[in-house]
Order: structure tokens, then sequence, then C-alpha cells
């Protein structure tokens, strides 16, 4: 999967069979909404408890709908709450991407104020004899 493209497959829900119990759709769901899987377990529980039949029906239907959770997606998990921020709260994730485009202009523009100094050049020079 292209690097570049990699973030669109955090916005879509996925089964992940590596956290799960019975087919990963609670593990899935609670990754997808940014939600502890033990809290989407208990409401998937109380949901059988009072809804047994459509509650049964429709979680065996997303676990053979669902598509198994990318590897690919599985890398940094600095990443992976970014992408997960982008989903539930996009505004702040928003904010969080232009403060850092904020302070690495910043530390960009002090990096070219030193390079194009007088003392850095005077200081090249004698280096160079």
């Amino acid at each position: 999967m292209d690097r570049d493209w990699r973030g669109l497959g955090h916005f879509k829900l996925h089964r992940d069979p590596r956290h799960a119990v019975v087919m990963g759709v609670c593990a899935g769901l609670a990754d997808y909404f940014g939600l502890g899987r033990t809290f989407v377990r208990v409401l998937a529980v109380l949901g059988l408890l009072f809804f047994t039949m459509p509650t049964l029906i429709a979680y065996f239907v997303a676990g053979l709908l669902l598509q198994p959770r990318p590897e690919a997606l599985d890398g940094d998990e600095r990443e992976a709450r970014f992408w997960r921020r982008a989903r539930v709260e996009p505004r702040g994730a928003l904010a969080e991407v232009a403060a850092r485009a904020r302070a690495l202009d910043e530390r960009l523009r002090a990096a070219e104020a030193q390079v194009t100094s007088a003392a850095f050049r005077l200081r090249r020079q004698f280096d160079e004899l």
C-alpha cells in the first residue's frame, strides 16, 4: 500500500482479529470510534441480554461482511492515535497538525537565519583555509 494513501485505511471500519474474543467485531468498533474494547464488549453483552436475536444477527453479519484489519495499519502507535483522533475529532487533529507545521516553520526560519548570517559565512571561509 502506498504510504501517501495509507491514512485512508484508518477511516474504514474493520474487524480486528488480533484483539478478537469471537470475531473481532467489538475490537474493530472500539478502534474505529476511539473507545475501549472492554466498554464496547460490555455494550454488546447488554445488547445480548435485552435484544438477543437482533444483536446476534447484527454481530455475525458484521463479522462476515467486515474485512479484517490490514497489517499495514498496525505500524506506529503514534500514527494510529493521530488517525483515530482525525476520525473522531477532526478539528482537534487539524489543530495539532497546524501546531506541528508552525513549530517546523519556526525551526526552519531559525536554521535559515543561521545559515545566511555573515558569521556563518566567515566561519565557513576559515574552515576552507
